[in-house]
């Protein structure tokens, strides 16, 4: 389950530095990512729920195995 943005045509796509959460699936190793570092990865109420909707997600791959939750943020995993 690579994290792939449906979207409509007129719609740029998301980079990774755009988006709070990023998602890595390979070989059964589910890598979540909080990535909202200018913000020290504080809990939005939108950043919360894609994080749970990623969860539900991934425990409903039965490939995954095990998940890695990482920071993109040097300075703190997470300010809350």
């Amino acid at each position: 389950m690579n994290q792939t943005n449906t979207h409509a045509p007129d719609v740029k796509p998301m980079d990774d530095e755009e988006r709070n959460i990023i998602v890595e699936i390979a070989d059964g190793i589910a890598t979540i990512t909080l990535n909202r570092v200018k913000h020290l990865n504080v809990f939005t109420e939108e950043a919360l729920l894609e994080f749970y909707d990623t969860l539900e997600k991934v425990s409903q791959d039965e490939n995954v195995k095990v998940v890695v939750l990482l920071s993109a943020c040097e300075k703190a995993f997470t300010a809350g």
